[in-house]
C-alpha cells in the first residue's frame, strides 16, 4: 500500500518538470465549465490562458490564484 506524505501529495511529472496539482483552482462563473481542455498557456504576468473545446466559452483567462 502506498501512502502520500505532505511533501509529495499531488505531485505530477518528474525532475525539472514536476508540478503540484491544485484541485478546484479555477474559479469559474456560475454555470460555466472547462469541458475538454485542449491547450494551456501562460503570459509574463502569470495569467493562465485555457483553450477548451465544446463549450460556449472556448478561451478563458485566469490570474495566478485562479480568479476568472
Amino acid at each position: 500500500m502506498l501512502t502520500a506524505d505532505a511533501d509529495t501529495e499531488g505531485l505530477v511529472g518528474t525532475g525539472r518538470w514536476t508540478y503540484r496539482m491544485v484541485n478546484y483552482w479555477a474559479k469559474l462563473p456560475a454555470g460555466w465549465s472547462l469541458g475538454e481542455v485542449a491547450g494551456v498557456g501562460l503570459d509574463h504576468d502569470d495569467n493562465v490562458y485555457v483553450f477548451s473545446r465544446g463549450t460556449a466559452h472556448p478561451m478563458m483567462v485566469f490570474d495566478r490564484q485562479g480568479k476568472f
